[in-house]
């Protein structure tokens, strides 16, 4: 993210192995930013790292603790909490409030590849998806399977409100990614982005909105206080704002 400018945080940070990585605020300082990271193959570890925002100083690990089983992925949850799917079919839950002490909170049974956080139907707050059998778990706060669908076929899952309550909707395409995406005040949808472009999605009918292909995050990158959809190529290469 283009907040942290300084090069000797970058440097540090994408030395890191690090298959999945949040940003989050656990000091409400202004100065700082933290970032959670689950990195390391061999050894895995959940840290967090704080960095400055402007150029003044360096990155500095605040904690880190082990994880015992190999993860698969991983989710941010109400700023506190970090959900782990472990490749042992287990979901594990982390708390991080106080960085130095990253303490280990609950472990459940769950056969999953995809986990998303969020505001969620029935007062869930996750969401694990398999992608193999379009199996999806939704969670509570204190770790309990509230209920189960199928998705036939999904590949992605995220939650949203369209007016109506906290819903769930997944994607289906190959490599495709779905977030949430407030594009215009008062106006949302689910949006899409897969090996074709990038579509909103209302109901059952799709509207493109732009051509770029790669990984996507919702975020307000210009400052103007509104989310922009923000697509990545595959390799890392190029972005593209929406």
């Amino acid at each position: 993210y283009y907040e942290i400018a300084d090069p000797n945080f970058f440097e540090w940070h994408t030395g890191v192995d690090a298959p999945w990585v949040s940003f989050v605020d656990l000091d409400d300082d202004p100065l700082t930013q933290e970032v959670v990271v689950l990195a390391g193959a061999d050894e895995p570890a959940l840290s967090v790292i704080s960095g400055p925002v402007d150029s003044l100083g360096v990155a500095v690990e605040l904690g880190s603790t082990p994880i015992v089983n190999k993860a698969v992925s991983a989710a941010l949850c109400d700023g506190a909490n970090v959900l782990v799917l472990t490749e042992n079919n287990g979901l594990e839950r982390y708390n991080i409030v106080n960085p130095t002490e990253i303490t280990f909170g609950r472990k459940i049974d769950i056969n999953a590849d995809v986990i998303v956080c969020g505001q969620g139907p029935d007062d869930t707050n996750a969401a694990t998806l398999n992608t193999l059998t379009g199996e999806v778990n939704l969670i509570t706060a204190s770790l309990e399977i509230a209920s189960t669908f199928v998705a036939p076929g999904a590949k992605d899952v995220a939650f949203g409100d369209l007016g109506a309550g906290p819903t769930v909707a997944t994607c289906d395409t190959p490599g495709c990614d779905i977030e949430f995406w407030e594009y215009e005040r008062g106006l949302s949808a689910f949006v899409i982005s897969d090996g074709d472009g990038l579509y909103l999605r209302h109901g059952t009918e799709l509207t493109q909105v732009g051509t770029a292909t790669g990984a996507l995050t919702i975020g307000d990158v210009d400052g103007s206080g509104a989310d922009e959809a923000i697509v990545v190529s595959t390799d890392g290469s190029r972005s593209f704002v929406t």
